[in-house]
Formats: structure tokens, C-alpha cells, sequence
């Protein structure tokens, strides 16, 4: 029998170079003594989310959050507790972290978060962490030359973290060769390279990970993928949101946002009902459609975790300066 699930929020914090964040460890004779967490706590009943956050983080470690944004949602259920955690990444924040309640607090490199004993419920968190502000999403062309491939090697190393691979214009047949040189072009700057087909074709190339359409989604039963292996989806409602949550996928683009190039006879659902399909999805999401970078703080305004892109990077004047402004402002 199901618990009824106890609500928790989490923070996510950063340090100034945001290359490790700040975990406490919980206390003796606690739930989980003794492992490493993220800072958080209970909301109270008639508070929100936001408001549990601020006051938690405040008598736990002493910092005064100043903005922070939805990362995911994580149901977990143990053998005596079900806790609902809502994750934030707090991009501002002023104060000296201590640990005001007798705990432990400690920064740690983001490389070295999943080799800690952390609770159960936190590791889908921690594999969260790494998700970028974008998302590209490659043009589809009948053929990719080395051009191309010298512009990707050029964005990886200025910054790219993931990289879509999707072309509707050739074949699988026919870009195969080109994409799993892409592949080793991106592990060369440590850029994660999925791929949009299918699973089978994704391991063909040795992609890091598989982007399934809504079709694909919504004909599996569970995580098609081991754990090691990313998988994302595209959705355009609740339901589809709430299938790929069930089915324990890593992220989903939702779109369009806005008229793009790339579909210009489809009309964008605009913020608002962009926000109502992604409340309460429980998976971080990024905003696809008509969109550019200075899009990713509406984006994030309105429940995304990013944006993802084609036009806006590939048509810029200077692609390059858009990944450096992306992730300059990423937090």
C-alpha cells in the first residue's frame, strides 16, 4: 500500500564557480543517518513551495535565497516513508553556509556527488544535475560536411554539453558514419551527443543517449534505456509529460512555444499554456520553438529547466557567441 507521500523541498546550491554544490549530512538518530543530502526540509500545511524553501534553508544552513528555479520533482517510495521532493537550483543567495542544526555541511565537485552514500530518493537528482541550460538541437540536411563538423568541434569546446542529433532530411543509413564521428568529436570536450531514432540506432552509433518522438514515447512501458544511458522525449501535453515521468525518462522537450522556422505552419502555445502543461510534470523540461537565448529566463519563469534550439544557434550570425552567452547565463 502506497503512503501517503510527505512533501519535501531541496535546494540545489552552487558555489561562485559552479562546479560544486553544497550537500549536509544527515544527523543520528534521522531518517537516512548518516548519508549526504541535499538541504531541505517539510513544507508546512498552507505553505508553498517557494516559501518552505526559503525558511528551511535558512534555519538548516543560514542563506537567504534570493532566486531559484524548479529543477524536477522525484516521488520515492521507501519501506516506511513515500516523500514527494521538489528540487530547485538556487542561483543566488547571499550568507555563509553553516550548519545551524548540528550537521555537517560540505561543498563537493559535481563529478564527485553520485559517489556519495546519498538517500535513495536523491540519485535521480544528482543525475539531473548535469543537464545544461540548452539543449541543440541539430538542422536537418540532406548532408553534413566537414564544415559542420568542424562548427560542433568549435561549440563543444566553447562550452556545448548536449548535443541532439536529428535530421529528417537523410537517412540513418546515410548519416551513421557522420554521427559517430560526432560522437568521438564530443567526448573529446566531454559534450553528450544523443540521438533522435530509435534506441537500436542510437547504440549503433554509440550516442550517449536516445530522443524518442510522443509516438515512440507513448508506446513504452518503461525505461527502454539502462541508467547509464540517457533518454529524453518530445511531448506537446500533461499526458504525454506524465507517461514519460512514468516511465522513468531523463528529460522532455516541450513545444512549440512559439512559430519556429522549422514548422512554420504550426502555431505556438505561448507561456501560459506552456507553464499548465509542464506544472507539476515531475521531469525536467525544456522549452522548444521560436525561441533564442535570451528566452531562458521566461523559460525558466514559466517551469523549464531550458530551452532547446535549432535556428537560434545554427542561423546566428555568430553560433559560438550564443553558446558562450548561454552558459554565462546558465545560473
Amino acid at each position: 500500500m502506497t503512503l501517503k507521500p510527505i512533501n519535501v523541498v531541496v535546494a540545489i546550491i552552487y558555489n561562485n564557480e559552479h562546479d560544486s554544490v553544497l550537500l549536509s549530512k544527515r544527523r543520528p538518530g534521522s531518517h537516512q543517518a548518516g548519508l549526504w543530502e541535499f538541504p531541505g526540509g517539510k513544507v508546512k500545511d498552507g505553505e508553498s513551495d517557494v516559501s518552505a524553501l526559503k525558511r528551511e534553508i535558512l534555519e538548516e544552513i543560514g542563506l537567504q535565497i534570493k532566486h531559484a528555479h524548479v529543477l524536477m520533482q522525484v516521488v520515492y517510495e521507501y519501506s516506511d516513508i513515500t516523500v514527494r521532493i521538489q528540487a530547485w537550483i538556487v542561483s543566488q543567495w547571499t550568507g555563509s553556509p553553516l550548519g545551524k542544526e548540528g550537521q555537517m555541511v560540505e561543498w563537493f565537485p559535481l563529478n564527485k556527488v553520485s559517489q556519495l552514500p546519498l538517500p535513495a530518493a536523491n540519485i535521480k537528482i544528482t543525475k539531473a544535475l548535469v543537464l545544461p541550460g540548452l539543449y541543440l538541437i541539430t538542422p536537418s540536411r540532406e548532408s553534413y560536411d566537414e564544415a559542420f563538423i568542424s562548427l560542433v568541434d568549435n561549440l563543444a569546446s566553447n562550452g556545448l554539453s548536449f548535443l541532439q542529433f536529428r535530421s529528417k532530411e537523410s537517412t540513418y543509413r546515410q548519416h551513421k558514419s557522420l554521427v559517430m564521428e560526432l560522437v568521438q568529436v564530443c567526448n573529446s570536450h566531454g559534450c553528450k551527443l544523443i540521438y533522435n531514432g530509435t534506441v537500436e540506432q542510437a547504440d549503433s552509433v554509440n550516442a550517449h543517449g536516445v530522443h524518442l518522438n510522443s509516438n515512440e514515447l507513448l508506446n513504452l512501458d518503461n525505461r527502454p534505456v539502462p541508467e547509464n544511458v540517457w533518454v529524453s522525449a518530445s511531448c506537446h501535453n500533461s499526458l504525454e509529460l506524465e507517461h514519460a515521468r512514468k516511465c522513468d525518462l531523463d528529460f522532455c522537450v516541450v513545444s512549440p512555444v512559439f512559430q519556429s522556422a522549422s514548422h512554420p505552419e504550426v502555431r505556438g502555445i505561448g507561456w501560459e499554456n506552456f507553464r499548465s502543461i509542464v506544472s507539476g510534470a515531475g521531469i525536467p523540461v525544456f522549452a522548444l520553438g521560436g525561441l533564442n537565448w535570451t528566452h531562458l529566463h521566461d523559460a525558466r519563469n514559466n517551469g523549464a529547466h531550458g530551452i532547446a534550439m535549432i535556428s537560434g544557434v545554427w542561423d546566428a550570425a555568430e553560433p559560438t557567441e550564443v553558446i558562450r552567452k548561454l552558459k554565462h547565463s546558465n545560473f
